[in-house]
């Protein structure tokens, strides 16, 4: 075809219409075969391991046990074991939140009498009381 019959834009016989679907098949009756197929390689699959596992065996190799999934690490163990030195950690509570003497002790776990002594060093002068 040239560019100018292309151009006048003559019309070609029609495409047929070809369905490459075998004749009476729905598309979800096809797709469940292909979804069966896909399972019977996978059992086929299987079947090899284990076939070649048992020669294995029988040549005198060792077979490791077969290994249970690891279960999902929790967050305890995901923490650090590295722990701030407690009179430090004490310190930065102290400075950066609001928390009660109480809280702190539980969390560093220090004395309370020890917290306080902290949170008392760390007043300025100007903000300490005078009594007198």
């Amino acid at each position: 075809m040239t560019l100018d019959e292309a151009a006048e834009d003559r019309a070609q016989a029609p495409r047929p219409d070809v369905d490459f679907r075998s004749p009476g098949v729905s598309p979800e009756r096809e797709l469940a075969h292909v979804v069966h197929l896909m399972d019977y390689q996978i059992q086929l699959d299987k079947a090899r391991i284990a076939e070649a596992r048992e020669r294995a065996v029988e040549r005198g190799l060792a077979v490791e046990p077969e290994k249970a999934p690891q279960a999902i690490r929790r967050w305890p163990n995901l923490r650090s074991r590295r722990r701030m030195d407690p009179h430090r950690h004490a310190r930065v509570l102290l400075r950066e939140t609001s928390l009660p003497i109480e809280e702190i002790a539980n969390i560093t776990e220090l004395d309370v009498y020890r917290v306080a002594a902290i949170k008392l060093k760390l007043r300025r002068d100007g903000k300490s009381r005078k009594f007198g």
